[in-house]
């Protein structure tokens, strides 16, 4: 499991226990402890879509929060290609990704419970 879908893998081996061997986990946080102030608004997102939707969406396809998503706190940022958070946005950019169910249903399935 990794990253965003860290908590989809973990709640699918807690609903399934008899069918996980083995985890192989990286970059997947395992609790709310693990997120930091700026899943704020994603939490609030979570326990009232509606009321949120509009301030989520948007930010989440920004080139900041593209770019952050790649950097996060990493000691040598200078090291990172840029290719990987600017392919990315161009991506996030095309016409209807604010529309595809896949991009909200992975802002929603983010949510540790």
């Amino acid at each position: 499991m990794q990253d965003y879908d860290g908590s989809i893998g973990f709640r699918l081996a807690i609903t399934h226990p008899e069918r996980v061997q083995a985890m192989i986990i990286q970059n997947a946080v395992a609790s709310e402890d693990g997120l930091g102030p700026a899943w704020e608004p994603r939490k609030a997102y979570w326990k009232d879509r509606a009321a949120y939707e509009e301030k989520v969406i948007p930010n989440f396809l920004s080139l900041q929060t593209t770019k952050q998503r790649h950097l996060g706190k990493g000691p040598n940022v200078g090291r990172y290609d840029p290719d990987t958070w600017t392919d990315e946005f161009a991506h996030l950019s095309k016409p209807g990704q604010t529309s595809i169910g896949g991009l909200r249903s992975r802002i929603q399935t983010c949510q540790v419970r």
